[in-house]
């Protein structure tokens, strides 16, 4: 995964946000931080890592322009990101994650418990696997 610019992210958190294909102009009126010629280049180099897709092409006044849409949430984006990094570590991600959030927690009956209800869960999804 290639990582986002800020000018990305904004535009990505837009897209995120909203329900409908955006068009860049549409983009630089909800945030007005974003230049029209920043936004037009940035969504290139989105479309280029394939994070966005074209939604629908219309005309915005009399010129035909592109609205976009994200090809996946903020949440696979991030679970995608986090994946890569820990593969570049030579690290198991999942493994690793579940580990990590269970050392987090403080009380070790907290702990025990939330090993429980992960080896039911794992066996469940051993049977679902084979």
């Amino acid at each position: 995964m290639q990582r986002l610019t800020k000018a990305q992210r904004k535009i990505m958190d837009i897209l995120w946000n909203t329900e409908k294909p955006l068009s860049y102009s549409e983009i630089c009126d909800i945030n007005s931080e974003l230049n029209v010629n920043t936004v037009q280049a940035e969504l290139r180099r989105l479309l280029k890592f394939e994070y966005i897709k074209v939604g629908e092409i219309g005309y915005s006044g009399t010129v035909l322009c592109r609205s976009y849409l994200p090809t996946m949430t903020a949440e696979e984006f991030q679970t995608r990101c986090y994946i890569d990094e820990m593969e570049k570590l030579n690290k198991r991600p999942a493994v690793e994650l579940v580990c990590g959030l269970l050392g987090a927690e403080k009380s070790k009956k907290q702990r025990l418990k939330d090993v429980a209800e992960l080896e039911k869960m794992l066996e469940e999804y051993k049977k679902e696997i084979k």
